[in-house]
């Protein structure tokens, strides 16, 4: 908002953890789910991490009926 009055206006998504593959180079990708949640699940508002078609999804979803902002 404080950018407002010089007619900039910024438009971002900020998700928080989200699976993605490169999650495979440090851990089994069959446990990647059950330790993501053990870790995120303690500060994360919705207890899990997020993931890529779930993100994917809102996003379109928020486009597509031009959501203001």
């Amino acid at each position: 908002m404080e950018l407002a009055d010089h007619g900039i206006r910024v438009n971002a998504v900020a998700p928080a953890v989200v699976v993605t593959p490169i999650y495979g180079a440090f851990t089994d990708p069959a446990q990647i789910d059950d330790k993501l949640t053990a870790g995120v699940g303690t500060f994360h508002p919705i207890g899990r991490a997020g993931f890529r078609l779930t993100l994917r999804q809102r996003l379109c979803t928020c486009c597509a009926i031009g959501l203001p902002g």
